[in-house]
């Protein structure tokens, strides 16, 4: 449709007009004379229809143009409705697509477990953000504690290039991307001559939270072969991968702070109970030691009968802390060093309830108290201080008893050598059943020579030596 004009007004002067309309397809002044003028207008039948105007007629004519042009504005708006639609619509797809990812990133970062490290939980997040944004592969490069040494980095798939290129990339680009993410969809040759071929297009963003620099992700190759679907129609890195990018690292990046924050807290944890264990061992030189063997021969028996890691690092700090009680145990009976008289044994058998009247109050150390309680418990009931039978003892108990024993006979006491390992794996075959689980023992003989290996790799910790003060000043 072209565009047509009307030459007319009310008072029969010349004047243009422009419109589309799907009914009227021209429209032009045919004749002109002292009576008026003769409007010509094409209908889309291309039937032409003529009237000799004058004044008088002029009006009708002029009203059917201000009709056409009626429609006009009405196309017009029309058009500009459906390119607000579109619009919308494209808003409305690229936000749900971000909703997505956000999700699916919540799933990957649930509040982490103890011992989770940060390297893990960008792991389990890189795999869905690469396929949010349409990446082939996704690195993190992660910076340790001291914010300066950089960790090897992790990748969502295949990794595109070493170690040291990327370290190459992130170097080139750390300025621009501390303002902003960087990207690129087709790398200068400078680029490629630090990636090969392997990198033609990336983003390029901090992972930064709460003021400290966690590292760099950088997202690279977007999918772009002839035939595959690519998110949101288009082929390379847009702003729109970008932002969503810049998003989700920020998310990563909370997460990665409350991990290192949790690995701060079980560090100040693990110190705790190590000053608990060295405030015991520190009246008994002849035990020194004694509480962290049992810990990891714990550990490792757990593991031999196929309980979780989570279970085992349970029961390697409950070993650590069994025998915290004797704190409450006076010098004379905890260092005799001969055998204990029935009055002796029965307060040195106190210190099991005593472990658990100086933990229980400790939230962070309830999972410990039944080991600490029933350390000294019997499989056939007659142990202390509930006298549980079989398996209604904790398993952290019967483990804990089992290797409690084992240390106890193979160390030196100022009055005896320590048992050879056959002496001691026939002692506890004898008394299986009777004093330990039996499972446990078959489990623990079977594999006596790993529990042997711990032994002799076990160095005692060196305790801290006070340093003299220089010139009177205190030390700080």
């Amino acid at each position: 449709m072209h565009p047509v004009h009307l030459v007319l007004k009310d008072d029969c002067s010349v004047q243009s007009y422009g419109w589309h309309a799907d009914d009227v397809s021209g429209c032009a002044i045919t004749d002109r004379g002292p009576q008026g003028a003769t409007v010509g207008i094409r209908l889309s039948t291309g039937n032409w229809a003529s009237w000799n105007t004058s004044s008088a007629l002029a009006r009708p004519s002029l009203n059917h143009a201000k009709t056409v042009l009626q429609l006009h504005d009405r196309s017009e708006e029309r058009d500009r409705l459906v390119s607000e639609a579109d619009a919308l619509a494209t808003q409305v797809m690229n936000d749900f697509e971000e909703l997505s990812l956000l999700r699916s990133l919540a799933s990957a970062m649930e509040l982490p477990d103890a011992g989770v490290t940060v390297a893990e939980t960008t792991v389990r997040c890189l795999g869905p953000l690469a396929r949010g944004v349409g990446a082939n592969s996704i690195a993190a490069v992660l910076l340790m504690d001291d914010e300066k040494t950089r960790m090897p980095p992790c990748w969502s798939d295949e990794a595109l290039v070493s170690p040291e290129k990327l370290f190459q990339l992130v170097d080139e680009h750390r300025m621009e991307a501390s303002q902003r993410p960087v990207v690129r969809n087709r790398s200068d040759h400078a680029v490629r001559s630090v990636t090969g071929d392997r990198i033609d297009q990336f983003v390029l963003l901090q992972c930064r939270s709460e003021g400290r620099l966690h590292g760099w992700l950088v997202a690279c190759n977007r999918w772009a072969d002839e035939g595959d679907e690519v998110p949101w129609g288009q082929q390379g890195f847009t702003t729109v991968q970008a932002t969503l990018l810049e998003t989700a690292t920020h998310q990563l990046a909370a997460q990665l702070h409350n991990v290192r924050l949790l690995q701060q807290k079980e560090a100040l944890y693990t110190d705790v109970v190590r000053t608990l264990v060295n405030a015991v061992e520190a009246r008994d030189h002849y035990t020194s030691g004694h509480s962290e063997r049992v810990a990891r021969f714990a550990k490792r028996l757990s593991e031999v009968i196929g309980e979780s890691d989570s279970v085992s690092d349970r029961i390697y700090l409950t070993g650590l802390l069994h025998d915290v009680g004797k704190i409450a145990v006076p010098d004379g009976v905890l260092r005799k060093p001969g055998d204990l008289d029935d009055q002796e044994r029965a307060i040195i058998e106190t210190h099991a309830e005593a472990g658990w009247r100086i933990l229980h109050e400790l939230e962070a150390l309830r999972n410990v108290l039944p080991g600490v309680l029933y350390h000294h418990e019997r499989f056939d009931g007659k142990g202390y201080p509930d006298g549980l039978v079989g398996e209604k003892i904790p398993l952290e108990g019967r483990i804990l008893a089992v290797c409690d024993s084992f240390d106890a006979m193979t160390s030196d006491r100022p009055y005896r050598k320590g048992m050879s390992l056959s002496r001691a794996a026939e002692i506890l075959r004898g008394g299986s059943g009777r004093y330990w689980d039996p499972k446990l023992v078959d489990a623990f003989v079977e594999n006596i020579e790993s529990f042997a290996q711990i032994r002799s790799d076990h160095r005692p910790r060196q305790h801290a030596v006070r340093p003299t003060p220089l010139h009177g000043e205190p030390i700080l």
